[in-house]
């Protein structure tokens, strides 16, 4: 995990014109350098302020070149301003091998190429850490025009690390006399080779790359993607060479990637682009033999390919379903889908993230799975190219949402997703927003960091290089991890605002045009004539349906039934048969008589019956396009000057109304919907309803016949041409009228407004460098969990306190040695037990802290330093160290494992030295890494320990490598103060670790170590009791005497079975302890090496915090108990008891169902004894009296295991069987009990755990703070601690099964050795109180923790924190939990009047006002607590308790008042039984006043409003008394005001 450290470096931008927010920037594989690239240069800078051998960061640069850069204007942004585009990423580039570098623009057709001579030099001298450089050593810009690159946040950096050169020339290099660093163009490469057009019309649209491979990926405007390989050729210094060309060694190829057929686009759609590519693998960046290629099209598809490059191969193909998705639900902003905008795999390949346009980010993990096993992906569907033999498929498996909508951050607040950046380690990832800030997010949900307030703020006013209080706060381009992630560089974007641009008149007009462009009519547009030959038979005729109105012109076939039946068989007549017939056709002529259209229907009608028989017969029809006759028929209907115009008395007739309103909504919009059916009352509207309600079932299409039928009745004269001319002529100057309205309209507005345009101004930051501090959980042992290392440095989080023994200090930091630098970043961190001592390895070498004094300890040959490379250590007690590590001198063919100690680091100090051989295969791993320039040489090889971790007695040394446990014997003597120190190494076994542990998940050539976290699960044969140890061993020695006697060989054989002793075997000294695993999908693996089992624990886990309670720290620990582990996670914390897996606290039904109960307890605890199980106790599932007795043998004593089973009844003393918890994973475990889990234990979603603190028990957790410090021009990160109590959820466990002896053990320790035992004890009641409320457990058991908290009789001492705990646990619950929680804990009156014995007064007044809550529960009436009120307050009073008093009289005078809904007579009659709060206040200020306490009355009037009681003659006092009181009170009155006002 990655916590920002320090404030961020900032550097400018520099002076040369270039296009805005067109910047790339990419990692050398390398780590050590970088590129960064702008739409006119190429730059080469340093990954860390101290790279050797250069002394600035610029290390050189040069301008951008080919046919790309010649041909494209270079004119936008020149002013500082850029327009918002839709699209922020323009620019891309990516390290191929050869250290060259490709670059790649949008729209471009070409790659273009740029290398830089000796960066191979400067990296092997950056490797090989020499420090004594010389001034001729350094690297230095040549050239005459400067151009400033100035930090904005140190101002006193040197000269030639703040200026930049711009001589606009090629070739700008860093010149010494040992060392030239040029930067050069060298070609660019073409992309649209192919033999179709298409092909060399298409442009770039994306790219990616493995950095250092062989293969360019670049996604295409068409859809196809590009594969560009790219030939391995020795760079020369002459700059001749043209790589793609032929050479000795190949030419540069190109061939392509078609999906397109799988994206099912319809034909007359345009093939989507190919926007976004992201590439991974495992394997080194040369030897690729497959790889993973993630391409998104516009459109929402997207494709994860598994590729053979070298065989041109896809073996597998998965395809997203959709890569848009509703954001309305989850933001709560307008209806809209989000679409994919950026996509990043990690490292390995095996993580994919998805950003959002609504700022949200999608995690997937990626994995091979069978077919039977992706049949149950519900939002994937795959497709296989190829021929398997085996059937596999790639599927993607849901882990995380990251979003800021629970921070309050909207998508109008953050916009889209711009930037992807996984850490080295693929457990973080940073995300870049396009309108504001980033975020760094751990795959868990948790947010590290980020550069936005914590929760929703507005954006600072005025941000500039003097007042920048938000880093980023316009939005992200770029992000870029360096240094194994120990810095993140992040591109940002300029301040956006809206801005008035004065249009062209020229662009006014074509806005105009386009806007005002109407479609003209014509009447030959509308219809069309067609001819039918229909041949009339003698008895059925022509078979037409034909339509009109009696003595009125023309004959239109019916719409709905256009034919009639034969009627001697039924079947189709002459004009169907024909096919050129359709319904709504107007009749114009029958044969040469084209003037039929003119005739009465009758006359038409006789007409055709007059027609030969049984000849054909020429029909002429005019077809109207009734789409688009309809709207105009509409339009001169609803004109009530057409119809004028034209003679049309449409609004006359009611009837003619009713029908053409029915036709028109009938024909636009269906049947109508009866439940909207206007009421009687509204005549006009109830009638054109049932005019619509009529036509139910009519079709759209018959109703805009009959509409337009209608239209042609109801005009004055029957000519079809005429009328259809009058209508295009009216709907034509209609729309010429529309159009010239809007087209004026819009020109006044555009010629007097101006167009607003969101702009973006130029950023004055060039980058900015985040320092980040990791957690390095496998690195040094159990005790350097709370470690954070940063570059140079090493935090502590919850440090203990140098000062004070009994506080801890939230993160204290140790800078490394000056002469340590050249070795850093930092790798790996060790911390002794005690805390007291640290280690840490950087790039080579290591060297040792002594935190008490603060001294570090380094290498007296600085050789031997810079010739390791450690993989590993761990402290061996406070006095020695044990460092696995290989030298590079040796090529690292060899693997030492030596000892150390911490006083001395030399070759004459050793203590012990192991060496054992490498594979050759993995020497050649770990040197080919080398020769990359990775960082971890030790990542690709298998027999490196990479984890190293002991036992709690620390006799034993196990060591873990890719595939294999080592287990070594540890013996140590000695003290390093008598210089008498000693110490063996010796192995003594080697057992290959469990398949799922040697290689992650079958992600294809995925081999990230899969390993997050690892512990060593001790067994009871490790911990037992001292005492049952001596009697153990006292029993072998009595059976090895046994061995001499008479009995005979056989008998002896017999008992050495039966006590679980066979030849051959281990010694109990010699088995191996268990072992868990957290791996990267969050499932926590117990793996027994003796019996070869793994079982899956708990899933959903990112933290395993770990908690060993030694007998040093508390002797009275029960021993089951002493190791705890925390397995935190989103939904909380579970608490697991690796010592109890297998047992049974408890005789339940599962215990009965559970026929291999003793049989699992001995395979976890005894494994040797486990073998010869059947022989020792037989085949038969264990009595509970034998269970019980056999893990007494362990120490292990239960409560009343025998008091519940058979013999159930009266008098037998035994209770029914509970269900209990069920062994669900072969082994019963405390993390399947639900008391086990608090979900109350949570930190906030900003938090992340880290572990446990072993001193004072407490869960530790990390979070970012962020400030800006007087002076400091740019915000400052910092790290913090937060902790938490965890023993409240073993106590309840133990409560909830009834292991009281254990729980008051735990409690006693509890409140002797660690901290915050009051806070852990109200969790404690807290937990069991909502439990009780919830019904998961039982009264008794909440009476059963309430008795365990109090304290005894002869504790009486101890009863104010009982009544503290109590207090603060009814205060904080809800109402209705006290009926629970009293009279359970006590009657509330009787812990007040016990706390105001004790002078507890706050406690007394926290029951106080639990009081009137409690009531009914405690049975206190309304004076009883008036007189506890009236009596507290006097005690307030005379204790001056002010403050508090305060509080009591307000509380007393909210009781006096009668609640809203009861009878104000009810609460008079109450209120009058007993004295009132003020007049008990009178009589104690008049108390005081006679006493002489003219403090306290003062007081008592002006604080608490309290009125002197008026007194007889005979009680007042005299009138000299009277008048010096007066004096006294006066004179205390105004030096009360006087201090008051100076307040």
């Amino acid at each position: 995990m990655f916590f920002c450290s320090g404030p961020p470096r900032t550097y400018a931008v520099s002076d040369a014109c270039e296009r805005m927010e067109d910047v790339a920037m990419s990692m050398h594989p390398s780590q050590c350098v970088f590129a960064r690239v702008t739409s006119t240069r190429v730059a080469l800078w340093s990954a860390s302020l101290g790279l050797p051998g250069t002394g600035r960061r610029l290390l050189a640069y040069c301008r951008r070149s080919g046919q790309w850069i010649e041909r494209l204007g270079d004119n936008e942004g020149r002013d500082g301003l850029l327009k918002e585009r839709g699209t922020l990423r323009h620019l891309w580039a990516v390290w191929v091998s050869g250290n060259r570098l490709a670059v790649v623009e949008k729209d471009s057709q070409s790659v273009e190429f740029y290398a830089f001579d000796g960066l191979n030099k400067l990296l092997l001298r950056a490797e090989t850490c020499h420090h004594d450089l010389t001034d001729d050593d350094l690297i230095s810009l040549e050239d005459a025009t400067v151009e400033v690159a100035t930090k904005l946040d140190h101002l006193s950096s040197t000269k030639s690390e703040q200026k930049e050169t711009n001589d606009g020339k090629d070739g700008t290099k860093a010149t010494s006399t040992k060392l030239q660093l040029v930067a050069k163009y060298v070609e660019d490469y073409p992309l649209n080779q192919g033999e179709s057009q298409s092909d060399y019309d298409d442009v770039a649209a994306s790219m990616s790359a493995v950095p250092g491979s062989n293969f360019l990926f670049v996604g295409m405007a068409s859809g196809m993607i590009c594969v560009v390989e790219v030939v391995d050729v020795i760079n020369t210094d002459d700059g001749q060479t043209s790589w793609y060309k032929s050479t000795a060694n190949g030419s540069t190829k190109i061939w392509k990637i078609d999906v397109r057929t799988h994206l099912a686009m319809p034909d007359d759609t345009e093939l989507p682009s190919c926007y976004e590519l992201t590439c991974a693998s495992a394997e080194l960046p040369l030897q690729i033999t497959s790889l993973y290629l993630v391409a998104s099209f516009k459109g929402g598809k997207c494709f994860i390919m598994s590729l053979s490059p070298f065989q041109k191969r896809i073996n597998h193909l998965l395809s997203l379903i959709n890569t848009e998705r509703d954001i309305t639900a989850s933001t709560g902003g307008s209806n809209d889908n989000g679409h994919c905008t950026s996509t990043s795999l990690d490292k390995s390949g095996s993580q994919l993230a998805l950003g959002w346009s609504d700022g949200g980010v999608s995690l997937f993990r990626l994995s091979l799975q069978t077919m039977e096993q992706s049949n149950k992906t519900t939002k994937t569907q795959t497709e296989v190219a190829g021929e398997e033999k085996v059937h596999m498929t790639l599927a993607l498996e849901p882990i995380r949402e990251l979003s800021l909508v629970s921070r309050g951050y909207t998508p109008k607040d953050i916009g889209s997703v711009t930037a992807l950046a996984w850490s080295y380690d693929g457990q973080s990832v940073a995300v870049g927003y396009e309108q504001r800030g980033f975020s760094l997010f751990s795959i868990d949900g948790c947010r590290l960091m980020s550069s936005l307030p914590q929760h929703k703020q507005e954006r600072p006013g005025k941000i500039d290089e003097h007042n920048m209080k938000e880093v980023c706060a316009f939005g992200v381009l770029a992000l870029l991890w360096t240094q194994e992630s120990n810095a993140l560089i992040v591109v940002p974007r300029g301040e956006q605002r809206t801005q008035l641009i004065q249009l062209p008149e020229d662009e006014i007009l074509r806005k105009v045009e386009e806007e005002t462009n109407g479609d003209v009519k014509k009447a030959t547009h509308l219809f069309e004539m067609v001819q039918a030959n229909v041949l009339k038979e003698e008895e059925d005729g022509l078979c037409l349906s034909l339509s009109g109105a009696p003595r009125r012109c023309g004959a239109w076939v019916r719409s709905d039934k256009s034919f009639i039946k034969r009627v001697r068989d039924g079947g189709m007549g002459p004009a169907e048969t024909c096919g050129q017939i359709q319904g709504g056709d107007l009749l114009v002529g029958v044969n040469d008589n084209l003037k039929v259209v003119n005739l009465s229907f009758e006359q038409i009608v006789r007409e055709i019956k007059g027609l030969p028989d049984n000849e054909e017969v020429t029909l002429t029809f005019m077809r109207l396009k009734w789409d688009e006759v309809f709207p105009l028929a509409v339009e001169a209907l609803s004109s009530p000057e057409f119809m004028d115009a034209h003679g049309i008395h449409l609004l006359d007739d009611e009837n003619l109304c009713i029908r053409e309103y029915a036709l028109r909504m009938q024909a636009m919009h269906g049947d109508c919907d009866l439940d909207e059916r206007p009421p009687l009352i509204e005549l006009e509207c109830r009638a054109k309803f049932d005019g619509w309600e009529a036509l139910q079932c009519t079709t759209p299409k018959v109703a805009k016949h009959k509409y337009v039928k209608l239209l042609f009745a109801l005009f004055p004269v029957w000519n079809p041409n005429h009328f259809l001319n009058v209508l295009t002529e009216y709907w034509n100057a209609l729309l010429a009228q529309k159009l010239y309205s809007a087209k004026q309209m819009r020109l006044k507005e555009l010629q007097s407004h101006r167009e607003l345009v969101k702009m973006r101004q130029q950023t004055l930051i060039s980058f900015a460098q985040f320092d980040f501090a990791k957690t390095v959980p496998l690195s040094g042992g159990k005790s350097s969990r709370l470690a954070l290392i940063e570059c140079k440095s090493v935090r502590l989080v919850a440090a203990a306190s140098l000062d004070d023994p009994c506080a801890l200090t939230s993160c204290v930091n140790w800078s490394v040695p000056t002469e340590f630098e050249k070795c850093c970043p930092l790798r790996l961190v060790a911390v002794s037990h005690s805390g007291n001592h640290l280690a840490v390895a950087g790039q080579r070498g290591f060297c040792l802290l002594n935190i008490v004094t603060g001294k570090w300890r380094m290498f007296g040959n600085v050789n031997d330093e810079q010739d390791m490379f450690v993989y590993s250590f761990l402290w061996v007690g406070n006095d020695a160290i044990v460092v696995n590590f290989t030298r590079f001198s040796e090529k690292h063919q060899s693997l030492h494992l030596q000892a150390y100690p911490r006083n001395h680091l030399d070759e004459e100090s050793i203590l012990e030295k192991l060496v054992f051989a490498r594979q050759s295969k993995n020497a050649l791993l770990s040197r080919g890494s080398a020769a990359l320039g990775e960082r971890s040489l030790g990542v690709d090889a298998d027999d490196g320990f990479f984890i190293m971790e002991c036992d709690n007695a620390q006799d034993n040394l196990f060591c873990v490598s890719r595939s294999e446990l080592w287990c070594f014997s540890l013996k140590q003597k000695g003290v390093m103060k008598q210089n008498n120190l000693r110490m063996k190494i010796q192995l003594k076994r080697r057992v290959k670790l469990p398949s799922r542990m040697v290689e992650s998940q079958p992600v294809g050539t995925c081999r990230r170590n899969p390993i997050l976290d690892f512990a060593v699960l001790p067994r009871f044969l490790h911990i037992q009791d001292e005492k049952l140890r001596k009697k153990q061993l006292r029993e072998y020695q009595m059976e090895r005497e046994h061995e001499n006697d008479d009995e005979g060989w056989l008998s002896n054989i017999v008992n050495m079975l039966v006590g679980g002793e066979v030849p051959d075997q281990y010694t109990p000294e010699e088995v191996l302890p268990r072992f868990a695993f957290v791996d990267s999908v969050g499932d926590v693996i117990i793996w027994d090496p003796e019996n070869r089992s793994q079982r899956l624990l708990c899933s959903n886990v990112s933290t395993m915090a770990r908690l060993f309670v030694s007998p040093q720290a508390c002797a009275e620990w029960p021993a089951p108990c002493r190791l705890i582990y925390g397995l935190y996670g989103p939904e909380g914390m579970k608490v697991w008891l690796p010592l109890l897996d297998g047992v049974y606290m408890t005789h339940t039904k599962a215990f009965e169902e559970d026929n291999h109960r003793l049989e699992t307890f001995l395979a976890c605890h005894d494994p040797l004894r486990a073998k010869t199980y059947e022989i020792e106790f037989g085949t038969a599932p264990a009595t509970a009296e034998l269970y019980e007795q056999v893990i007494s043998e362990y120490g292990l004593a239960l409560d009343g295991f025998l008091s519940s089973g058979s013999g159930v009844g009266v008098g037998t003393g035994r209770m029914p069987l509970n269900d209990g918890y069920s062994n669900m994973r072969g082994c019963v475990t405390s993390v399947d009990d639900p008391f086990a889990k608090d979900g109350m234990l949570r930190f906030d979603f900003d938090v992340k755990v880290l572990g446990i603190e072993q001193a004072f028990g407490l869960l530790v957790g990390v979070s970012q703070d962020v400030y800006v410090p007087s002076g400091v021009l740019i915000p400052c990160y910092d790290v913090f601690a937060r902790v938490q109590p965890i023993f409240h959820t073993l106590l309840c466990f133990l409560v909830q099964n009834e292991q009281l002896s254990w729980a008051r053990l735990v409690l006693d320790g509890i409140r002797k050795q660690f901290a915050l035992s009051s806070s852990t004890q109200e969790l404690f009641l807290h937990s069991m109180l909502e439990a009780c409320f919830a019904k998961r457990c039982s009264l008794e058991k909440l009476h059963t923790a309430v008795q365990l908290l109090r304290p005894s009789d002869e504790e009486q001492c101890d009863i104010a924190e009982y009544c503290e705990i109590v207090a603060h646990v009814a205060r904080k619950s809800e109402p209705s939990r006290l009926k629970v929680l009293f009279p359970t804990a006590g009657d509330p009156i009787d812990l007040l009047r016990t706390c105001r014995q004790r002078s507890e007064l706050q406690t007394a007044a926290n029951f106080l006002l639990i009081l009137d809550e409690c009531s009914i529960a405690s049975g206190s009436s309304l004076p009883q607590r008036m007189e506890s009120a009236a009596e507290l307050l006097t005690e307030c009073v005379d204790q001056e308790e002010r403050v508090l008093a305060q509080h009591v009289v307000r509380v007393a005078r909210d009781w006096e008042q009668p609640p809203f809904d009861e009878p104000s007579c009810r609460a008079s009659s109450q209120i009058a039984k007993h004295t009132s709060i003020d007049e008990r206040l009178a009589s104690l200020a008049w108390d005081n006043l006679v006493r002489g306490e003219y403090e306290r009355v003062v007081w008592c009037i002006e604080d608490l409003q309290a009125k002197l009681p008026y007194k007889s003659l005979e009680e007042r006092q005299s009138d000299e008394d009277r008048s010096a009181i007066l004096d006294r009170l006066y004179q205390v009155f105004i030096q009360s005001n006087k201090r008051r006002q100076l307040r």
